[in-house]
This record gives C-alpha cells, sequence and structure tokens, in this order.
C-alpha cells in the first residue's frame, strides 16, 4: 500500500515537469517559426494534448490480438469526443443561462 502511494505520487511529480517541459517546448517552436500565439494555443497544443490518447486507441485497434481488445480501442475512439462534446455543451448552455440572466438584470 506504502509503495502505490508513493509511486503515485512520483507518478504526478514527473507527469508535472513533463507537463512543464511540453509547454515550455510548444512556445519555443511558435516563437521560433513565428506562430502567433493563439495558433500555437488552439493548434500545437492541442494536437500534443491529444496525441496520446490517439497512441493508445491506435495501438488497442490496430494491434489487439482479440475483439474486446478491439472494442476497447473503438470505444476509446468514440467516448473520448462524446464526453468532451457532452461536457462542452453543459457549459456552453449554462453560460448563455448565466449570461442571460446578467443582461435581464442590466436592463430593469
Amino acid at each position: 500500500m506504502l509503495f502505490t502511494v508513493f509511486a503515485l505520487i512520483v507518478s504526478a511529480i514527473i507527469i508535472y515537469f513533463g507537463c512543464e517541459l511540453f509547454v515550455n517546448a510548444i512556445e519555443w517552436v511558435g516563437t521560433r517559426f513565428n506562430i502567433s500565439k493563439n495558433a500555437v494555443g488552439t493548434i500545437l497544443a492541442a494536437i500534443g494534448t491529444a496525441l496520446p490518447e490517439s497512441v493508445v486507441t491506435f495501438i488497442a485497434v490496430v494491434f489487439g490480438t482479440n475483439a474486446s481488445q478491439k472494442d476497447i480501442g473503438v470505444g476509446a475512439a468514440l467516448g473520448g469526443p462524446l464526453v468532451l462534446s457532452t461536457i462542452a455543451y453543459a457549459v456552453v448552455g449554462l453560460g448563455i443561462i448565466v449570461l442571460e440572466k446578467n443582461a435581464t438584470k442590466e436592463q430593469k
């Protein structure tokens, strides 16, 4: 149990420093190739953050040895965007409701 907690903490620290390195590298690439900060954030960072999930899904589908492994890969490919879009729709809808209430209050 103690080793598991230790491994979790060490893994979190490694992930943190990896993220710092990734963000600095993306900023450097944007500066080096004279790419605007908006493009760096929306394109390069999006590709970099989605790449690990995409590779895992690709490996599960292509190199899966049985049907259940391939099904997990297909489920990950379809489920990820579905969950993200559902959350995005909820956030946008909530934002519209809140902004509409604020606009109504300001008009009175």
